[in-house]
């Protein structure tokens, strides 16, 4: 959602800061759960989606435990995507690491 949103506002207004997208973004509104809205979760959920997101196999991963599991899945927070974007580094450990942790999710959901 936050890379849609700044594609439209640099469409529309040019390039723009983390702070000024995280001001608009201020207005729409959230689940009550959701991390804050600021400058540095727009840049975080910005660099997210360029190298965690855009792989595809991850993107689908995280849209079903998200569906699946809502804020108590895996990663239903910023800092779990970036810490394992932070640790694994390329794509093919990011991936690896994102199947590791929904499938040890999804059997412990299981189990319980």
């Amino acid at each position: 959602m936050v890379e849609k949103f700044r594609e439209t506002e640099t469409a529309l207004n040019g390039e723009q800061t983390y702070e000024v997208l995280a001001n608009k973004l201020k207005r729409a509104r959230f689940h009550p759960q959701s991390e804050a809205v600021n400058a540095a979760f727009v840049e975080s959920a910005l660099t997210l989606f360029k190298r965690v997101l855009s792989i595809p196999t991850v993107a689908e991963i995280v849209r079903k435990a998200d569906g699946n599991f809502g804020h108590d899945g895996p990663f239903a927070k910023v800092s779990v995507l970036s810490g394992i974007m932070k640790k694994a580094q390329t794509c093919e450990l990011i991936e690896w690491t994102v199947l590791c942790i929904n499938d040890m999710f999804r059997t412990e959901s299981r189990s319980a």
